[in-house]
């Protein structure tokens, strides 16, 4: 991975970790610290039971990235993939099943 795509990727991470800490959860921050982790996901101190991985990519392979973001995650947390091409908005990618999980979990609340 080049320099540039480094940048690009923290940078992604960063403005995604924004928009977290706005939506509630403030101690979010980025996991990378330059060494190659799986398990971890991109963020921490996010939602809890939630596998975050950002990509930034023009034309992200969602079914592979996912793949991706399963295969990491752990087996109780809900794997979500946050992702966006250049002008425009940020998107979050999560198998159906976990969606309609977190929505019962709302109905009944």
């Amino acid at each position: 991975m080049s320099l540039a795509e480094r940048r690009k990727g923290a940078a992604a991470e960063r403005e995604a970790i924004a928009l977290i800490r706005e939506a509630g959860w403030p101690h979010a921050r980025r996991t990378s610290d330059g060494r190659v982790q799986t398990g971890r996901g991109d963020v921490a101190g996010g939602p809890a039971g939630v596998h975050l991985e950002v990509k930034r990519h023009e034309r992200l392979n969602v079914p592979g990235a996912l793949a991706q973001v399963r295969a990491d995650a752990d087996p109780l947390d809900v794997p979500v993939l946050v992702h966006r091409p250049s002008r425009a908005d940020w998107m979050a990618t999560l198998p159906l099943s976990d969606l309609l999980d977190l929505l019962a979990l709302r109905e009944r609340a």
